[in-house]
């Protein structure tokens, strides 16, 4: 069965912003044929895969689309570089299956998926056995990130010896189907989450190693944001200035050490969810001064929709230790403007979920995050409406690609894989959370009008979510 979009609005083609109104062929897998006259010559020709005779055609008419707003838009699957899957160890919370339906249903094609699972995900066959489980699924393609130091507990960084034997080996299995990949494809990323090394030198081992095995560093920079001080209630404490100040300062710390070292140990560093308008500036202007100096620093940094969309005022009307806690926490206007900023100039290049279900009673009691997933497109969407959804394309599938080395995905062009996304962009909805497919309905946008709906998701060109 080939899938033919006719008439669509086509956001995400080389070069990154381009758009044009065609059609778009996908066979065995990848984009066959887009552009005028894609739509006649999938109809008239045979199939690549069975050139002895036409094989059937799907035809998608993407004309018109439910608001009345014009054709709808077939972009690249997003790539969401941050997410959290709970799996093992935290099955209430979130299962492999559960996050892979609920990326499906957010548009998303790939995820990386951090390592504070239980046991954490600090061995490589335990980071293989999750993704044989999520392969198996077809939903998604699941990237395991493996903890920075053993037990992410910050000390030993021994463990990530054994990933140059790993990255070496085929770890193919005749059992898992779609198991191709050499384990180079996708163990791409270390990270310690929201925990830092204890110490510079170990932070520091763990970037040379991985600068070595030509992984990416992936940190959180919340350097010493978790304590409360004695004396301090956490209802109190997260929503004083005192806290607040506390936990900025935290984060602008962790941006200049990871820079700082990731430069001596000549890794390739991505920040994770930056939030203050002084860590804008400070990966602002280390990339400039990375330009001026050739380029050989590879630093990216990416922020959620909900530190673009919310501030401090909706944690805290919320309760900012309970339904509005977030790590790092929500900001003022003038942190949020200039992330904003951030996305216009380039500063910032991706935008990732930071997916993080919970319980109600686990959020009741201060587990920091959001469910982000299924509402991570609309939510940028409705607050990024004036840059434009080839930008938007960039920021959640062009730029992840590029920072993971994934060339085969990310934009729309012949060859590269059919992981896809169909969108009605003016379609308006309120956030439900349980109608979620995440196990987590722990969301601070609970009926909230969004704009901009995800109707179908493809992956390696197979329908896996439609609502169309």
């Amino acid at each position: 069965m080939r899938l033919l979009f006719r008439n669509a609005r086509l956001v995400g083609l080389p070069p990154d912003e381009s758009e044009a109104t065609g059609d778009l062929l996908v066979e065995d897998g990848r984009i066959a044929d887009l552009g005028p006259g894609a739509a006649s010559r999938a109809e008239t020709s045979p199939s690549r895969a069975s050139p002895e005779r036409a094989s059937p055609v799907l035809s998608i008419d993407c004309a018109k689309s439910g608001s009345g707003s014009g054709p709808l838009v077939l972009m690249p699957a997003f790539i969401d570089l941050h997410a959290h899957f709970r799996d093992p160890g935290f099955p209430e919370k979130e299962t492999i299956e559960s996050g892979c339906l609920a990326a499906a249903a957010g548009g998303f094609g790939t995820v990386v998926a951090m390592a504070n699972t239980k046991p954490a995900t600090d061995d490589p066959n335990l980071a293989r056995d999750a993704r044989v489980r999520a392969l198996a699924l077809g939903l998604i393609d699941y990237l395991p990130a493996i903890a920075a130091t053993r037990g992410l507990e910050g000390h030993d960084v021994s463990h990530l010896d054994a990933l140059e034997a790993f990255l070496a080996a085929d770890p193919s299995q005749p059992e898992a189907p779609h198991y191709e990949d050499r384990a180079r494809i996708w163990l791409r990323v270390i990270s310690d989450d929201g925990r830092d090394a204890a110490d510079d030198a170990t932070l520091l081992a763990a970037m040379r190693k991985a600068a070595d095995l030509g992984l990416l560093v992936a940190c959180h920079c919340e350097r010493g944001a978790f304590g409360l001080p004695p004396g301090h209630e956490a209802s109190g404490w997260y929503s004083s200035p005192e806290g607040m100040e506390a936990d900025r300062s935290a984060e602008i710390r962790g941006v200049g050490r990871a820079i700082r070292l990731a430069k001596v140990s000549g890794c390739a560093l991505h920040l994770c969810h930056l939030s203050t308008r002084e860590s804008v500036e400070l990966v602002r202007r280390e990339k400039r001064r990375a330009i001026d100096e050739g380029g050989a620093f590879r630093l990216s940094c990416e922020v959620t929709p909900h530190h673009l969309a919310l501030g401090a005022a909706e944690a805290r009307a919320a309760g900012a230790a309970g339904a509005g806690r977030v790590n790092p926490w929500l900001r003022e206007e003038d942190d949020r403007l200039a992330l904003l900023e951030g996305l216009r100039d380039g500063t910032i290049a991706a935008i990732a979920t930071d997916h993080a279900p919970h319980g109600i009673a686990d959020k009741a009691g201060g587990a920091p995050g959001f469910s982000g997933l299924e509402t991570a497109f609309a939510l940028a969407h409705t607050g990024l409406g004036k840059l434009g959804l080839g930008k938007l394309s960039t920021l959640m599938s062009a730029a992840p690609a590029s920072i993971l080395g994934l060339k085969d995905r990310g934009r729309l062009a012949i060859g590269l894989r059919a992981d896809l996304v169909l969108v009605d962009p003016e379609a308006e909805w309120r956030v439900d959370s349980s109608r979620f497919l995440s196990r987590g309905r722990n969301s601070l946008l609970e009926g909230r009008l969004l704009r901009g709906r995800v109707l179908m998701t493809i992956h390696e060109g197979r329908i896996v979510y439609d609502q169309l």
